[in-house]
Protein backbone atom coordinates (compact mmCIF):
# COMPACT_ATOMS: atom_id res chain seq x y z
CA UNK A 1 0.00 0.00 0.00
CA UNK A 2 1.02 3.38 -1.22
CA UNK A 3 2.56 5.10 2.48
CA UNK A 4 0.32 8.45 1.72
CA UNK A 5 -2.68 5.96 2.00
CA UNK A 6 -1.33 4.62 5.38
CA UNK A 7 -1.46 8.03 6.52
CA UNK A 8 -5.15 8.11 5.64
CA UNK A 9 -5.55 5.13 7.98
CA UNK A 10 -3.96 6.83 10.88
CA UNK A 11 -5.69 9.98 10.08
CA UNK A 12 -9.07 8.00 10.80
CA UNK A 13 -7.65 6.61 14.14
CA UNK A 14 -7.12 10.22 14.77
CA UNK A 15 -9.98 11.23 13.92
CA UNK A 16 -12.08 9.39 16.38
CA UNK A 17 -9.13 10.24 19.31
CA UNK A 18 -9.22 13.89 18.37
CA UNK A 19 -12.64 14.57 17.92
CA UNK A 20 -13.68 12.19 20.74
CA UNK A 21 -11.53 14.11 23.04
CA UNK A 22 -12.52 17.53 22.29
CA UNK A 23 -16.38 16.76 22.35
CA UNK A 24 -16.39 14.27 25.22
CA UNK A 25 -13.65 14.86 27.31
CA UNK A 26 -13.54 18.11 27.31
CA UNK A 27 -16.30 20.33 26.28
CA UNK A 28 -18.53 19.32 28.59
CA UNK A 29 -21.11 18.50 25.93
CA UNK A 30 -21.26 14.84 26.65
CA UNK A 31 -23.62 13.60 27.47
CA UNK A 32 -25.77 16.60 24.84
CA UNK A 33 -27.17 19.04 26.48
CA UNK A 34 -30.69 18.66 27.28
CA UNK A 35 -32.74 21.25 24.92
CA UNK A 36 -35.17 21.68 28.32
CA UNK A 37 -32.54 23.70 29.82
CA UNK A 38 -33.83 27.15 29.93
CA UNK A 39 -31.80 30.40 28.64
CA UNK A 40 -30.19 31.59 32.16
CA UNK A 41 -29.54 28.16 33.00
CA UNK A 42 -27.82 27.75 29.54
CA UNK A 43 -26.02 31.37 30.05
CA UNK A 44 -24.42 30.39 33.24
CA UNK A 45 -22.89 27.03 31.88
CA UNK A 46 -21.48 28.77 29.21
CA UNK A 47 -19.99 31.40 31.19
CA UNK A 48 -18.85 28.51 33.97
CA UNK A 49 -17.02 26.43 31.06
CA UNK A 50 -16.00 29.15 28.72
CA UNK A 51 -12.42 27.84 28.66
CA UNK A 52 -12.84 24.20 28.12
CA UNK A 53 -15.52 24.56 25.33
CA UNK A 54 -13.38 26.80 23.31
CA UNK A 55 -10.32 24.09 23.62
CA UNK A 56 -13.36 21.61 22.99
CA UNK A 57 -14.11 23.09 19.81
CA UNK A 58 -10.89 23.63 18.53
CA UNK A 59 -10.24 19.91 18.98
CA UNK A 60 -13.08 19.04 16.91
CA UNK A 61 -12.83 21.09 14.31
CA UNK A 62 -9.29 20.05 13.92
CA UNK A 63 -11.18 16.53 13.70
CA UNK A 64 -12.50 17.30 10.22
CA UNK A 65 -9.56 17.44 8.12
CA UNK A 66 -8.44 13.93 9.40
CA UNK A 67 -11.68 12.73 8.31
CA UNK A 68 -11.62 14.06 4.90
CA UNK A 69 -7.88 12.53 4.60
CA UNK A 70 -9.70 9.58 5.84
CA UNK A 71 -12.30 9.64 3.33
CA UNK A 72 -9.89 9.99 0.71
CA UNK A 73 -8.16 7.05 1.44
CA UNK A 74 -11.35 5.17 1.88
CA UNK A 75 -12.38 6.15 -1.70
CA UNK A 76 -8.96 4.93 -3.09
CA UNK A 77 -9.60 1.37 -1.96
CA UNK A 78 -13.03 1.39 -3.34
CA UNK A 79 -11.64 2.43 -6.94
CA UNK A 80 -10.11 -1.15 -6.66
CA UNK A 81 -13.10 -3.09 -6.30
CA UNK A 82 -15.18 -0.99 -9.19
CA UNK A 83 -15.98 -2.48 -12.30
CA UNK A 84 -16.56 0.37 -14.42
CA UNK A 85 -13.77 3.36 -15.14
CA UNK A 86 -16.50 6.30 -13.96
CA UNK A 87 -15.89 5.44 -10.26
CA UNK A 88 -19.04 6.75 -9.67
CA UNK A 89 -19.42 5.23 -6.51
CA UNK A 90 -16.15 6.00 -5.20
CA UNK A 91 -16.60 9.26 -5.84
CA UNK A 92 -19.75 9.62 -4.25
CA UNK A 93 -18.19 7.77 -0.79
CA UNK A 94 -15.24 11.04 -0.93
CA UNK A 95 -17.81 13.57 -1.47
CA UNK A 96 -19.97 12.13 1.26
CA UNK A 97 -17.23 12.23 3.52
CA UNK A 98 -16.01 15.99 2.68
CA UNK A 99 -19.82 17.30 2.90
CA UNK A 100 -19.93 15.42 5.84
CA UNK A 101 -16.74 16.78 7.69
CA UNK A 102 -18.17 20.23 7.62
CA UNK A 103 -20.59 19.65 10.03
CA UNK A 104 -17.23 18.49 12.59
CA UNK A 105 -16.81 22.34 11.43
CA UNK A 106 -19.61 25.09 11.81
CA UNK A 107 -21.61 24.14 14.97
CA UNK A 108 -18.69 23.78 17.28
CA UNK A 109 -17.39 27.58 15.48
CA UNK A 110 -20.59 28.79 16.70
CA UNK A 111 -20.62 26.79 20.21
CA UNK A 112 -16.63 27.99 19.92
CA UNK A 113 -18.16 31.96 19.63
CA UNK A 114 -20.52 32.07 22.24
CA UNK A 115 -17.84 30.86 24.53
CA UNK A 116 -16.50 33.44 23.31
CA UNK A 117 -18.57 35.90 24.48
CA UNK A 118 -21.15 34.08 26.62
CA UNK A 119 -21.94 37.17 28.17
CA UNK A 120 -24.85 37.91 25.68
CA UNK A 121 -28.18 37.57 26.17
CA UNK A 122 -29.15 34.86 27.18
CA UNK A 123 -32.46 34.33 24.64
CA UNK A 124 -29.83 34.55 21.98
CA UNK A 125 -26.91 32.31 23.02
CA UNK A 126 -29.81 30.11 23.60
CA UNK A 127 -31.40 30.19 19.87
CA UNK A 128 -27.64 30.06 18.74
CA UNK A 129 -27.22 26.55 20.36
CA UNK A 130 -30.42 25.18 19.19
CA UNK A 131 -28.91 25.76 16.12
CA UNK A 132 -25.62 24.87 16.82
CA UNK A 133 -26.88 21.24 18.20
CA UNK A 134 -29.81 21.13 14.94
CA UNK A 135 -26.56 21.24 12.70
CA UNK A 136 -24.73 18.43 14.41
CA UNK A 137 -27.43 16.31 14.85
CA UNK A 138 -29.53 16.46 11.67
CA UNK A 139 -27.22 16.06 9.19
CA UNK A 140 -28.06 12.64 7.45
CA UNK A 141 -27.85 13.34 3.76
CA UNK A 142 -24.18 13.92 3.97
CA UNK A 143 -23.63 10.53 5.96
CA UNK A 144 -26.23 8.56 3.46
CA UNK A 145 -24.13 9.90 0.70
CA UNK A 146 -21.28 8.62 2.01
CA UNK A 147 -21.91 4.97 3.34
CA UNK A 148 -24.51 3.99 0.54
CA UNK A 149 -22.46 4.00 -1.91
CA UNK A 150 -19.75 2.18 0.21
CA UNK A 151 -22.37 -0.85 1.02
CA UNK A 152 -23.22 -0.70 -2.81
CA UNK A 153 -19.59 -0.64 -3.90
CA UNK A 154 -18.74 -3.97 -1.50
CA UNK A 155 -21.91 -5.69 -2.59
CA UNK A 156 -21.07 -5.52 -6.50
CA UNK A 157 -17.22 -6.33 -5.96
CA UNK A 158 -16.43 -9.24 -8.17
CA UNK A 159 -14.82 -12.21 -6.32
CA UNK A 160 -11.48 -11.47 -7.99
CA UNK A 161 -10.89 -8.25 -7.00
CA UNK A 162 -12.30 -8.78 -3.20
CA UNK A 163 -11.06 -6.73 -0.66
CA UNK A 164 -14.25 -6.28 1.86
CA UNK A 165 -16.49 -8.91 3.27
CA UNK A 166 -20.19 -8.84 1.97
CA UNK A 167 -21.30 -8.39 5.39
CA UNK A 168 -19.41 -5.05 5.63
CA UNK A 169 -21.91 -3.97 2.43
CA UNK A 170 -24.93 -4.93 4.31
CA UNK A 171 -23.72 -3.33 7.00
CA UNK A 172 -23.05 0.23 5.64
CA UNK A 173 -25.93 -0.17 4.47
CA UNK A 174 -28.26 -0.89 7.27
CA UNK A 175 -25.81 1.85 9.14
CA UNK A 176 -27.14 4.50 6.62
CA UNK A 177 -30.70 3.58 7.74
CA UNK A 178 -29.95 4.31 11.30
CA UNK A 179 -28.83 7.47 10.62
CA UNK A 180 -32.43 8.52 9.76
CA UNK A 181 -33.50 9.41 13.38
CA UNK A 182 -31.11 12.41 13.05
CA UNK A 183 -33.70 14.17 11.44
CA UNK A 184 -36.53 13.90 14.51
CA UNK A 185 -35.12 17.00 16.63
CA UNK A 186 -36.52 18.88 14.03
CA UNK A 187 -39.63 17.96 15.64
CA UNK A 188 -39.23 17.23 19.52
CA UNK A 189 -37.76 19.17 22.15
CA UNK A 190 -38.16 16.46 24.82
CA UNK A 191 -38.45 12.96 25.07
CA UNK A 192 -37.03 9.58 23.09
CA UNK A 193 -36.73 11.86 19.71
CA UNK A 194 -35.15 15.25 20.57
CA UNK A 195 -31.64 15.75 20.03
CA UNK A 196 -30.05 14.61 23.72
CA UNK A 197 -32.11 11.27 23.28
CA UNK A 198 -31.34 7.42 22.64
CA UNK A 199 -33.29 7.44 18.95
CA UNK A 200 -31.53 10.83 17.53
CA UNK A 201 -27.91 10.84 19.66
CA UNK A 202 -27.22 7.79 20.86
CA UNK A 203 -28.11 5.48 17.77
CA UNK A 204 -26.61 7.50 15.33
CA UNK A 205 -23.22 8.19 17.10
CA UNK A 206 -23.02 4.27 18.14
CA UNK A 207 -23.90 3.21 15.09
CA UNK A 208 -21.31 5.60 12.83
CA UNK A 209 -18.33 4.96 15.69
CA UNK A 210 -18.89 1.09 15.45
CA UNK A 211 -18.76 1.64 11.23
CA UNK A 212 -15.54 4.17 11.21
CA UNK A 213 -14.01 1.45 13.84
CA UNK A 214 -14.41 -1.69 11.56
CA UNK A 215 -13.36 0.34 8.35
CA UNK A 216 -10.19 0.78 9.87
CA UNK A 217 -9.68 -2.34 11.14
CA UNK A 218 -9.77 -3.70 7.51
CA UNK A 219 -7.82 -1.11 5.96
CA UNK A 220 -5.37 -1.75 8.45
CA UNK A 221 -5.25 -5.77 7.63
CA UNK A 222 -5.84 -4.97 3.67
CA UNK A 223 -2.51 -2.70 4.70
CA UNK A 224 -0.47 -5.22 6.14
CA UNK A 225 -1.50 -8.00 3.34
CA UNK A 226 -0.06 -5.65 0.52
CA UNK A 227 2.45 -5.08 2.52
CA UNK A 228 3.72 -8.57 2.38
CA UNK A 229 4.53 -8.53 -1.23
CA UNK A 230 8.24 -10.02 -1.82
CA UNK A 231 10.88 -6.66 -2.31
CA UNK A 232 10.89 -6.09 -6.39
CA UNK A 233 7.78 -6.79 -6.74
CA UNK A 234 5.60 -4.42 -8.72
CA UNK A 235 3.13 -3.77 -6.50
CA UNK A 236 -0.19 -3.01 -8.26
CA UNK A 237 -1.44 0.81 -8.06
CA UNK A 238 -3.85 1.62 -4.95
Amino acid sequence: MDRSHQWGIWCGILYLVVCGSGFVLISGFFPPLNPQLGPAELSQLFIKNASSIKVGMILVQSSAFLYMAWGVSLSALIRRIESDDAHFLSTCQMIGSIWLAFFFVLPPMIWGALAYRPDIDPKLLHFANDVSWILFITPVPPALMQYIPLGVAILRQHEENAIFPRWLGYFSLWASFMFAPGWLPYFFQNGPFAWHSVFAFWVPVVVFSTIVMTLLSFMHQIAKQRGRIEPGTRRPRF
